[in-house]
């Protein structure tokens, strides 16, 4: 319950800013790390262009 209340009043702080969803040219992308390092990774091009299903499993099926 508590962490719900400090939510909302975060919200309520925040103002109108609540309904900004941040910079968009700050997209992530997937990334697949081994032994501390990147070995693979999908940069994404906007924000609705995640790496498929489908495309992940080959990678990490590839690394066993």
């Amino acid at each position: 319950m508590s962490t719900i209340l400090s939510s909302l009043v975060g919200e309520l702080k925040a103002g109108t800013k609540i309904f900004s969803g941040g910079d968009y040219s700050l997209n992530g992308g997937e990334w697949v790390c081994e032994d501390g390092r990147v070995v693979w990774g999908h940069r994404m091009r906007n924000t609705r262009d995640h790496a498929e299903v489908e495309v992940l499993r080959e990678v990490l099926e590839e690394m066993l």
